[in-house]
């Protein structure tokens, strides 16, 4: 689990390796731009969610814009804790990754406060 707020006086990228599994993302406050290696990126402004599913190693590239700042939790479960929420994973990925997002529900914001402060 990460969390934790960012400021940043100047624009900045970072990519980020990631193993297999579930990558949970709340952003609660600010905005970035987020890709997938290989696929167009996009701009995300909080409160916004994004789920991860992989079943092979992936990066994902960050953007932050000059004087912007931001509030975010994440979440990663590694691929055998994704077998265990999901099942047969292979049968739901047949492209062997998926990416949802959404605005962040009211409830999943408070439980990111609380773990936050």
């Amino acid at each position: 689990m990460g969390a934790g707020s960012r400021s940043f006086r100047e624009e900045a990228e970072a990519i980020e390796n990631l193993r297999p599994g579930i990558k949970l993302a709340l952003l609660l406050k600010g905005a970035i731009e987020v890709g997938i290696a290989g696929q167009t990126h996009a701009s995300e402004s909080g409160p916004s969610v994004n789920l991860f599913v992989s079943r092979h190693e992936w990066q994902l590239h960050h953007r932050f814009a000059s004087l912007s700042s931001l509030q975010y939790l994440t979440l990663h479960l590694d691929a055998e804790a994704a077998d265990e929420l999901l099942g047969d994973a292979d049968a739901l990925l047949p492209e062997g990754m998926t990416h949802h997002r959404a605005t962040c529900p009211v409830a999943m914001q408070a439980i990111a406060e609380q773990i936050l402060n």
